[in-house]
Order: structure tokens, then sequence, then C-alpha cells
């Protein structure tokens, strides 16, 4: 991919590439942020610690990428690859932890296999490394609302 001189790199893919999320032992103390870890299915923290600008909202998820689809899930997301399905639900899960709702209700609003969301102010990358799929993503705080 080539990258065009007069435009800089986009935030996000340039600091998970500065800064990929490590993984932390279950038990080991963390500095990670509201939003920037998530557990692994086998009891380990996956920590990211982004040099993060004012005014951005981070959230990460991960799993491990080769572990079995739950059937429910596979049924919805009409797959039961876990190459093919963890990428898709680490960047549900990274959506609804943006919007601030709750995974089971993100899941029920949207088209989530399809990527679907409710805005387009928000982004998110996805990396495959060392066996756990994590998914990334940045938005901009939102306004408090004028009363």
């Amino acid at each position: 991919m080539t990258t065009d001189p007069q435009r800089p790199e986009p935030w996000l893919p340039r600091e998970v590439r500065r800064a990929p999320a490590h993984v932390v032992a279950s038990a080991a103390p963390h500095s990670c942020a509201e939003r920037t870890h998530s557990r692994l299915a086998d009891g380990r923290l996956l920590c990211w610690r982004p040099v993060r600008p004012a005014g951005l909202v981070l959230a990460i998820d991960a799993e491990l990428d080769g572990q079995a689809v739950p059937r429910a899930l596979a049924r919805r997301a009409t797959t039961d690859d876990p190459a093919v399905f963890w990428p898709l639900w680490t960047r549900a899960e990274v959506r609804a932890k943006l919007h601030g709702i709750p995974i089971a209700a993100w899941l029920a609003m949207v088209d989530w296999p399809a990527d679907a969301d409710l805005e387009a102010e928000l982004e998110v990358v996805t990396r495959v490394r060392a066996g756990v799929v994590a998914s990334y993503g940045v938005r901009a705080e939102l306004e408090p609302p004028v009363t």
C-alpha cells in the first residue's frame, strides 16, 4: 500500500504499529485505561497503552485466533471459521465499546457481521499477532448536548 506524501497517515494505524497491545499475565497488575484492555479466553490480559491525544476515546477487544466459535454466534454470523469470525467479533465489540453500548444490545442494533455501525465517525483496525486477533478503535469524544 502506498501512502500519499501530502496526507499524513491516520493516527490509529500508525499508533497500533508503534505501540501494539501486549499480553500481561492474568494476575499481573496493569495500567491500561478504561476500554484499552481485553481479557483473553485463557485468562491473560491484552493491554494497549498508546499515547492518546486529547479528545479521543479508545477501545480494544481481542480473542485467541484459533478458539472455537460458539454455535449461537456462528449461526448469527453465518460462519464458524475462526479466521473469519473472530475479526468480525472483535470489531463489533470495539464499536460497541466506542459507543458505550453493551455488546448484547449492539448485536440487536446493527448488522455486526457486515461491520455495520451507527455512524461513520470512528475508525477500527484489526491485527493478528502471536495467536491473538485484536481490534483497536478510536473516535472523537462526543460534545456534551447543549441544554
